[in-house]
C-alpha cells in the first residue's frame, strides 16, 4: 500500500476498538488486513487445543498498545507499584504514623 507521494504506508500494531474482549485478534486482523472471524477462529483453536491461544492472547493484550499508543502491562505495572495509572495520577500515600515501633508511654 502507497500514500500519493508514492511512499509505502507505515502499517502498526495496536489492538482495536472492534474488540470482543481486548481487541487483540481484530487488532491482529486489522494489520495484516484479514477477516477479524478467522483471527477469532485460529485464536478459539488453539485455545481449546492445549490453552497455547490463552497465553498468547494474554500476552499480546499486554504488550501490544492501544489506538491511543498506551500499553496495558504498563498501567498494571505502575498500578502495583502504586504509582496509580498511566495517565498521571498518582496513589494517595497511607496516612498515620507508618513507623513499626510502639508508642512511647
Amino acid at each position: 500500500m502507497t500514500t500519493n507521494s508514492g511512499l509505502p504506508v507505515r502499517r502498526t500494531l495496536h489492538r482495536s476498538d472492534n474488540r470482543m474482549v481486548a481487541g487483540v485478534c481484530s487488532g491482529i486482523a486489522e494489520y495484516f488486513d484479514i477477516d477479524t472471524t478467522l483471527v477469532r477462529v485460529i485464536t478459539a483453536l488453539l485455545v481449546i487445543s492445549g490453552g497455547t491461544g490463552l497465553a498468547v492472547y494474554l500476552i499480546a493484550w499486554l504488550v501490544m498498545p492501544d489506538a491511543t499508543g498506551a500499553v496495558q502491562g504498563n498501567r498494571l505495572v505502575a498500578r502495583l507499584r502504586g504509582q496509580g495509572t498511566a495517565t498521571g495520577t498518582a496513589a494517595t500515600p497511607p496516612s498515620g504514623d507508618t513507623s513499626h515501633e510502639p508508642p512511647a508511654a
